[in-house]
């Protein structure tokens, strides 16, 4: 992270990750305050290799649930967005913004697909008024994001896709905070595999693996003390 690039109030940002499995690299540039004015910009290239598991039906034993590791797939892509947009109050904000990315989904140990062209328009509304980043005990997180084909071109990958999240914090004595979470996500019945929500993992569905089921739609909620 590099701040105050040239001394016009711009943050730049390379970020590289990779191991055996997933590989990716980021490239950002983004300015809170355009000319001093309320106005924010981001400028952000990147590319991701991730390989996900494929899991075997459910088995269910007595009391006793599995499912086995069956295989496997990866979802591979490049592409950039640039988005602009102004805040809300103090605690909200709103961008609106362009990608264009190449991308292709293969099973493990096959031939890899062509990439296939996206190019989507974007508007994202998100307002935090949290009073920490981590652990919060008062506040509240709500994004929503749609995102769509506008124009259709050519060979494009064409779909459009809705999601929300909430994540509120109460904390009614000081010895508890309860966090009630919502989220869900609708997708077309275009939207191509490298755009699919997944449940399971620490992060979203305790008891799960990590993307252990994969769809169009999602639908989670939680309520934690």
């Amino acid at each position: 992270i590099l701040e105050n690039l040239f001394s016009t109030g711009t943050r730049s940002l390379l970020g590289v990750a990779g191991g055996a499995r997933n590989q990716s690299i980021v490239l950002s540039l983004s300015n809170p305050k355009v000319f001093n004015l309320p106005i924010n910009f981001n400028l952000t290239g990147y590319y991701e290799n991730i390989n996900y598991r494929n899991y075997s039906p459910e088995i269910v034993t007595g009391n006793t649930y599995n499912r086995e590791l069956d295989g496997g797939y990866t979802v591979e892509d490049y592409g950039f967005n640039v988005a602009t947009g102004t805040t809300l109050d103090k605690f909200g904000k709103v961008n609106f913004g362009f990608q264009l990315e190449k991308q292709r989904d293969y099973d493990l140990g096959k031939t890899p697909k062509d990439f296939k062209t996206v190019t989507t328009f974007f508007i994202r509304t998100l307002i935090d008024s949290k009073n920490k980043s981590n652990f919060a005990t008062q506040g509240t997180l709500v994004d929503l994001k749609f995102e769509s084909n506008l124009l259709t071109l050519e060979n494009d990958v064409n779909f459009s896709k809705l999601e929300f999240l909430l994540d509120a914090y109460l904390s009614p004595a000081k010895v508890f905070t309860i966090n009630p979470f919502v989220m869900f996500g609708l997708g077309d019945k275009t939207t191509p595999k490298a755009e699919f929500w997944g449940l399971g993992g620490q992060d979203m569905f305790y008891g799960m693996r990590e993307y252990e089921q994969i769809g169009r739609q999602i639908f989670v909620s939680s309520l934690e003390f």
